[in-house]
């Protein structure tokens, strides 16, 4: 599927490049598409317009970086971040049932999963045994899992 781009179009865009190039030559700096637009006696949105119809189309197979021989394709990137964004919301969600628990068990699940401490270094903390810090531990893991799981 392509777009046509009229031939006007493609002539304001080399226009504006021709321009561009001029001014930067002349004044050591980019024009804005107003002074483009004021130059070329033309609507601003044509300005932008015209510019975007000039860019060349990306393909989400193109090849974004290299790295010892393995290509990375715009395509994995635009995975990776659809990741992130799951791990995000993930993490926006466990933080919130846990913000739902009483507050020695919030701190166990704390102690242990942000804070890498053993079940025996919890007990200890916390006044209880090893054993009862397990069973408090498996029981909120339990509930936190129904609960993400709706």
């Amino acid at each position: 599927n392509y777009i046509k781009v009229s031939r006007s179009m493609k002539e304001l865009a080399y226009k504006i490049n021709q321009l561009k190039d001029n001014m930067l030559k002349e004044r050591g700096e980019e024009p804005g598409i107003e002074q483009l637009a004021e130059a070329l006696l033309v609507e601003k949105e044509e300005i932008v317009f015209a510019m975007e119809s000039a860019r060349e189309v990306e393909s989400i197979y193109n090849t974004v970086s290299r790295t010892n021989g393995d290509e990375l394709l715009l395509i994995d990137r635009i995975q990776s971040k659809e990741d992130s964004s799951n791990e995000i919301v993930q993490h926006v969600t466990v933080e919130q049932l846990l913000n739902r628990l009483p507050e020695k068990e919030k701190k166990i699940i704390e102690l242990r999963y942000y804070e890498d401490k053993t079940q025996a270094q919890i007990g200890e903390l916390l006044g209880i045994s090893q054993v009862q810090v397990s069973r408090i531990e498996k029981r909120i893991l339990k509930w936190m899992r129904q609960e993400l799981e709706g």
